[in-house]
């Protein structure tokens, strides 16, 4: 945020049985503007807040923790950290995913993909293995892998055999 001094306004909606959650950097101005905002509207919901703090040029930004969660009816969470309204985080995955039968974890800087000690994109299994994982620094890609797939049984047969008079 330009200017001195900044708060934050953490916005919930309820969507059916899951919820988001977006916390926004706000200046010290713009926060007793929206409080004069909210206390004006008859019925205020998070959506309609949302798009009002869009206007007033307010980003997402958290430093201690998520600026974006989402959870779903299902189980599912997606957890995003921002810095002033680029997905950035410093000391581990900037968007990590998880429904139970697969996750990510997306390590960026400034919104770019960057991790020097692995891989700067990883999936896992339902079992936390990895089964996919993207090398990348400052945003140039050094390599994507993926584990070997363990080579296929040998096939157990029944040999035919002609028929006709055995000798």
């Amino acid at each position: 945020m330009t200017g001195s001094k900044s708060s934050h306004i953490r916005v919930t909606r309820r969507i059916g049985e899951g919820e988001t959650i977006r916390i926004y950097a706000v200046a010290d101005g713009t926060l007793s503007e929206a409080q004069l905002w909210l206390s004006q509207q008859t019925l205020p919901n998070g959506r309609d807040l949302q798009v009002w703090l869009g206007k007033k040029g307010c980003r997402l930004d958290s430093s201690n923790g998520p600026a974006f969660i989402l959870r779903s009816a299902f189980g599912a969470t997606l957890e995003m950290y921002y810095r002033a309204g680029t997905l950035y985080r410093k000391d581990g995955p900037a968007v990590v995913w998880a429904d139970g039968l697969t996750a990510e974890e997306i390590y960026l800087r400034n919104g770019q993909l960057d991790r020097q000690d692995g891989p700067a994109l990883i999936e896992r299994n339902a079992k936390g293995e990895i089964v996919h994982g993207v090398f990348a620094e400052h945003g140039r890609l050094i390599r994507d892998e993926r584990p070997p797939r363990p080579s296929a049984a040998p096939r157990v047969g029944i040999a035919a055999t002609p028929s006709g008079p055995h000798p």
